[in-house]
């Protein structure tokens, strides 16, 4: 890949390409073999050890290749671990259940949204301003799919919360 197609505009140094790819190594290498340790994983907390990694030495001191920075550990955030729990691995784990008719993964990965704490996105607060009270990951996902579904398409008469709102 070339040079210049890397865009760094607008993001925080710990959100470089780099830094995430530096990361991504370290959890493939760390976690061999990685599909099994999460499909195996029986709590929410096993699989958030999985992704506690960080990124090899040389990033402590650097951003960006060849230039250095001030040291600081490059690993992810208990935050940015649950967003990819929750829209990266939890998803992977329903659909990985339904394919294979296990339906105990599917329980268990509906179980795991409703022991992670709320997204805190542009959806949540939207809801959230209009009194809508939610308090796990499996309520803000339903809640991104009625956004989707209804409110985008401006179906709001078909929608049981879009209905309540509008009065």
């Amino acid at each position: 890949m070339q040079a210049h197609l890397w865009k760094y505009l607008r993001l925080r140094p710990s959100n470089f390409p780099c830094i995430r790819i530096a990361q991504f190594a370290a959890l493939l290498s760390k976690n061999q073999p990685l599909f099994s340790k999460i499909v195996e994983a029986e709590t929410v907390e096993q699989i958030r050890n999985i992704f506690k990694i960080s990124a090899s030495s040389y990033w402590k001191t650097h951003y960006l290749f060849d230039k250095e920075s001030s040291p600081k550990p490059k690993k992810l955030s208990q935050e940015r671990i649950d967003l990819l729990l929750v829209n990266v691995v939890i998803p992977f784990l329903f659909l990985y259940g339904k394919q294979r008719n296990k339906e105990d993964m599917v329980d268990l990965s509906i179980a795991f949204l409703e022991q992670i704490e709320a997204e805190n996105n542009s959806i949540s607060k939207g809801f959230k301003a209009e009194g809508v009270a939610f308090s796990t990951a499996f309520q803000t996902q339903a809640l991104t799919q009625l956004k989707s579904n209804y409110c985008d398409q401006k179906r709001c008469l078909n929608c049981t919360l879009g209905i309540y709102l509008l009065r």
